[in-house]
This record gives structure tokens, C-alpha cells and sequence, in this order.
């Protein structure tokens, strides 16, 4: 399993997995199924419509059109996902963190012409094998990388709250409420996948984490239990604030 460690606005570091070449051609397979659908649609209504040849002759060669006009829409539309990278559970991301945007969508999709078509796939596949990020010519050119992307149910602070009992906890940091809910909801993602992956990226998301706030919230000394520390702030926070 491969990831890319991205930091974020806040200097945060995430890690993602990054999509096997597995995926991201079963999500391409996916996508040109169904342009191909529409096109015959199109195609045979022509036909119905109209037994001209000429008509005919045009269509034949509306399929690469239609197929990057689909995968352009589909990202750009979808958030970085087409309705096959949607069923597979991989979507699109800049590689420095920052989201996509149209412009990176539209230079992805050109170098299907290269990656994909025009070299009957041999280009891509061979660059998504051999990068350290998995990137075809179309994401290296558009600082994108293809991720694992599962949707996940949100969780809001009321519904953690539902399943903490602090009833006898006596706050610790008052200056918690210098944060917003947003703020304590990453708090306790961090902290959560931290305690689900406990590897070196996890750790040093959750080192760098705890240095902001102690920058933001003025504390001068922090525990040596670091992940007890941030466990603190969430239930000062949730007992403050209820």
C-alpha cells in the first residue's frame, strides 16, 4: 500500500492511500462503458432519425469527443470524480493539498490524448507503475495524484458527545474556547487516526497539530502524554460548551 503524506492549510499532515493502477483502470473501464451507452444511443437515434450517410460518418467520429468532454465534466462537476471513479472509491486531489480546479481537471483530460488514447494506454499505465505517487503524464503536468476515497458518515461534536460520559470532568484548559467546533472535530480526527494507524505520518500530523494549539491556546508546557493531552482538550471543550 502506497500513500502520499499531504499538509494541509494548517499545517496538518494527512495521509491518503494512493489508488492501484487496478482501480483506476476499472474506474476508466467504468466511464468509457458508459460514454460508449450514450454514444450507440446517439448513434442509433441518428439512424431512426436519419439514413444519411453523411450524418453517420460524423458520428463515427464523436466518440473521443464525447469521452473527454465526459471525463472533464465528471471531475470538474463530481469534485474530483467521475461517475466510475465514484463506484471504485478513488477521486482526484492537487498534490500539494489545495483542491482542484477546472484548470487542472481540463490538462488531465488532454493527456488522455497521450497517456491513454494515443498510445493505447502504454504511456499511462507505465508511468502510474513506475512514479513514487502513481501520476500518468496528465497528473504530473496538473500537480494531481488519484487517491482511495471513502465516503465517511460525519460525525458531529453533538453526536460525540452522545457517547461520552463526562460528567465529572472538571475542565483543564478554559482557553479552549478559543476554538472553534471545527477546530475540536479535528482535533479529534487527528487523534482518532492516530490511535487507528499509529505509524510515523500519524504521529508527526498529531506532533504538529499539538504545536499550533499550543501556539493558539498560549500553554507553555505540554503533558508527555501527548495523545492524552489532546483527548483533554476535547472533553474541556465538550464540558465548557454543552
Amino acid at each position: 500500500m502506497q500513500q502520499i503524506h499531504v499538509q494541509t492549510a494548517q499545517h496538518v499532515t494527512i495521509s491518503y492511500e494512493l489508488a492501484s493502477f487496478r482501480d483506476r483502470l476499472l474506474a476508466l473501464g467504468l466511464d468509457a462503458a458508459i460514454v460508449t451507452l450514450c454514444y450507440l444511443g446517439l448513434f442509433v437515434w441518428n439512424l431512426e432519425r436519419s439514413l444519411n450517410f453523411g450524418d453517420s460518418l460524423v458520428f463515427q467520429f464523436l466518440f473521443i469527443p464525447m469521452l473527454l468532454l465526459y471525463q472533464f465534466l465528471g471531475e470538474n462537476l463530481g469534485n474530483g470524480q467521475t461517475p466510475g471513479k465514484y463506484i471504485t472509491g478513488i477521486k482526484v486531489i492537487r498534490r500539494d493539498g489545495r483542491p482542484a480546479a477546472a484548470g487542472d481537471y481540463l490538462l488531465r483530460t488532454f493527456f488522455h490524448l497521450i497517456d491513454t488514447l494515443g498510445s493505447l494506454g502504454v504511456i499511462g499505465s507505465f508511468l502510474i507503475s513506475s512514479t513514487p505517487d502513481k501520476q500518468r503524464l496528465g497528473d504530473i503536468t496538473a500537480g494531481t495524484v488519484v487517491i482511495k476515497f471513502r465516503r465517511k458518515p460525519e460525525i458531529q461534536l453533538q453526536q460525540f458527545l452522545e457517547f461520552q460520559r463526562l460528567k465529572d470532568h472538571k475542565p483543564v484548559y478554559l482557553q479552549v474556547n478559543k476554538l472553534s467546533e471545527a477546530d475540536v472535530l479535528l482535533v479529534r480526527n487527528t487523534l482518532a487516526r492516530y490511535y487507528a494507524f499509529p505509524n510515523r505520518a500519524h504521529k508527526e500530523a498529531m506532533e504538529q497539530l499539538i504545536e499550533r494549539l499550543r501556539e493558539v491556546l498560549d500553554i507553555r508546557e505540554i503533558p508527555a502524554d501527548k495523545p492524552a493531552f489532546l483527548k483533554t482538550l476535547v472533553h474541556d471543550y465538550i464540558v465548557l460548551n454543552r
